[in-house]
């Protein structure tokens, strides 16, 4: 009487390999999610400001409402896309890979996402107190710094001139009315807008 073979084990290999890939779009796109609710809640604050409407002039709430639309539009692009892109099929050596990924994870930008969050929320508060110009200097550069830049004269230098060159486009180019901050805020302002040959 022969010994009798053991039942073959079948492997659950193939599931736990969609699971691990599952896993890691959700990792991959959770920081946009957040992002993307955000932007929707200061769009939310933005559209309840309070002010007079001025004939022909556009209110101080436009300007956070454009830009947490455009911040809001490119998380839902980008949460889009990580979901709906589909990779092919991987070996077996490309799901041992990414298992090892997921159980020993590389350095991730959540807390590069959660500072621009907060320098986001900081900016959007403090326009009307500040004004615009002052606000999207401190904004960029600290943008940049969050981004890895490490050259603060560099940094000062770009984030000037951005501000500067969006004070152009805006208030010459599209006659949108940006704020312009309170007390020295104020005098820093306009002093930037006879730059840009905005009287």
């Amino acid at each position: 009487m022969h010994p009798r073979a053991p039942a073959p084990v079948q492997s659950d290999g193939p599931v736990e390999g969609d699971v691990m890939h599952l896993i890691k779009k959700g990792r991959d796109v959770a920081p946009y999610v957040i992002v993307l609710g955000v932007a929707i809640w200061l769009y939310y604050v933005a559209d309840h400001i309070a002010f007079s409407a001025i004939s022909n002039q556009m209110g101080p709430d436009r300007w956070p409402k454009m830009i947490t639309a455009i911040l809001a539009l490119v998380s839902a692009f980008e949460t889009i896309r990580r979901l709906v892109v589909s990779t092919p099929a991987k070996a077996e050596a490309d799901e041992d890979k990414l298992e090892d990924e997921l159980l020993h994870p590389k350095q991730t930008h959540i807390a590069m996402v959660f500072g621009t969050i907060a320098v986001t929320i900081i900016y959007l508060l403090a326009l009307e107190r500040c004004g615009f110009a002052s606000c999207t200097i401190v904004y960029a550069a600290c943008l940049m710094w969050l981004g890895g830049f490490r050259q603060p004269l560099v940094i000062a230098f770009c984030a000037c001139g951005l501000t500067i060159l969006f004070m152009f486009i805006f208030m010459k180019l599209i006659f949108v009315a940006l704020p312009l901050g309170q007390g020295p805020f104020e005098r820093i302002s306009l002093a930037l807008m006879s730059l840009v040959g905005v009287h």
